[in-house]
């Protein structure tokens, strides 16, 4: 690692760094990587979801099951619940919508008191990829996570995990979401195209996940509270914003009399402002797969260091291409500086419009 900072140090001063920058290396690969969404099913910001099922034992063998999907699934799938011989439905089902999820509540009644020792799971799988979020309160309080999938259809019910397993679990899932929103991926990855060397990169980053570390906290915690599609909207368009100061900025290239952009005169507090965005959108996504009462620092800190290890393995392979392509001495035509800039903002004006129409549209359907 010190012999590629070295040598990168060394590139800054040579004939070859003021050919091939920094900016212009990670814009060609930024490039692809953009238009690649554009013709690919993974074009929306959260692509299918894991579906959730949460369950929460009563008395008495009683179960209040939360079962919620995506709204658009995968083609040929119909995953639900089974529960073992034993346990049924008792009442009806009732459906509502949560942002682009559809949510199924109903109870189960099982001749058993006790769940622990009985089977649970998800059946119906036709792909490979698809994945089930497993959360389970047990009567005492104790919390069980899985993640089901085509491979672990189903488990036994365990008495409790460890603080290890807790542990890995939700470093799992933050470094899950990091790399499941991509949204979040393009505003690190256009902080790296906007910001001028090493220096303001590093600042930029640093306080755009302090500001995201924040709110994840008081979110999680429930000290401040947003709605969820409002969310998701303003991180969307946090991105068109920073589409613009990019813009903005290649504009006044050799403009002396032009303005600096807000982003790279003052890298810390506005990264630290759509920091703290992000970090609500982060914070639903942990409220949504529940917090055991019992371990919350423990899990809200595993969940925040998956994210940050997933955005810190993002930029070091971007930053690794980027030494690459200097070392092979790529010539990079203008078009493709452009065009992944251009992507980007078609791609977030995108998510703009979605997400107001998805919240529309589940406010006519209610």
């Amino acid at each position: 690692m010190r012999k590629l900072i070295n040598y990168l140090r060394n590139m800054k001063s040579s004939y070859l760094w003021k050919k091939f920058s920094m900016k212009r290396v990670i814009s060609f690969i930024s490039y692809f990587f953009i238009s690649g969404l554009l013709i690919s099913p993974i074009s929306k910001s959260h692509p299918l979801a894991p579906s959730l099922l949460k369950i929460v034992e009563k008395e008495h063998g009683l179960l209040k099951v939360f079962w919620k999907e995506p709204e658009l699934k995968k083609r040929g799938e119909k995953l639900r619940p089974f529960f073992q011989d034993g346990c049924e439905k008792n009442g009806p089902v009732k459906i509502t919508y949560e942002g682009t999820g559809v949510v199924k509540k109903f109870d189960v009644i099982c001749k058993k008191l006790s769940f622990v020792g009985q089977e649970v799971g998800v059946e119906g799988w036709n792909q490979v990829n698809s994945t089930v979020l497993l959360h389970i309160t047990l009567n005492d309080g104790s919390i069980i996570q899985k993640v089901l999938s085509s491979d672990l259809k189903k488990i036994i019910v365990p008495k409790k995990d460890t603080l290890m397993v807790f542990f890995g679990k939700y470093l799992f899932l933050g470094m899950s979401h990091i790399f499941e929103g991509i949204d979040h991926l393009l505003f690190v990855l256009g902080l790296m195209i906007l910001m001028n060397g090493f220096r303001k990169i590093l600042i930029s980053l640093t306080f755009f996940t302090l500001g995201h570390s924040i709110t994840l906290s008081l979110a999680t915690l429930e000290v401040v509270a947003f709605p969820s599609f409002l969310c998701e909207f303003f991180i969307s368009l946090s991105l068109v914003f920073l589409v613009c100061e990019i813009s903005k900025n290649k504009g006044n290239k050799g403009n002396k009399e032009s303005k600096e952009s807000l982003m790279i005169k003052y890298p810390g507090s506005m990264t630290t402002f759509f920091g703290l965005i992000h970090g609500l959108g982060f914070a639903g996504a942990l409220k949504e797969v529940g917090l055991p009462s019992t371990e919350i620092p423990l899990t809200l800190f595993s969940f925040n260091l998956g994210i940050e290890f997933g955005q810190v393995l993002f930029v070091a392979v971007i930053i690794c291409f980027w030494a690459a392509l200097i070392k092979l001495k790529v010539e990079l035509p203008s078009w493709l500086r452009n065009g992944s800039v251009h992507c980007m903002g078609i791609l977030a004006g995108y998510w703009c419009f979605e997400r107001i129409f998805i919240y529309m549209g589940n406010i006519v359907s209610s």
